[in-house]
């Protein structure tokens, strides 16, 4: 579920037309809140979670979205790859 959207998002295509939207934004902005990070070196992973607020402007006025995060990381082949990520708005 996408965190500005209420719809998923099944395939790559509607996930590229959703970021392609969401980043369209005007003078978007997002400011990174409390996060942990969490490191296995045994699984060769990274994941990290916290919370992030985006802000954009929308009808000349400031749009805030609190919202939470979970990115997780893996090296392969000597690089660093976003292999899973999530993000929604918190529960009310």
């Amino acid at each position: 579920m996408p965190t500005v959207a209420d719809d998923v998002r099944e395939n790559r295509q509607q996930r590229q037309a959703y970021f392609d939207g969401f980043l369209a934004n005007e003078a978007l902005a997002c400011e990174l809140g409390e996060y942990s990070p969490r490191v296995s070196r045994k699984l060769g992973t990274v994941v990290i979670g916290g919370h992030y607020t985006f802000e954009y402007r929308a009808a000349d006025e400031t749009v805030t979205i609190p919202a939470r995060f979970l990115f997780t990381f893996e090296e392969i082949l000597g690089e660093w790859k976003i292999t899973g990520h999530h993000s929604s708005r918190p529960a009310e």
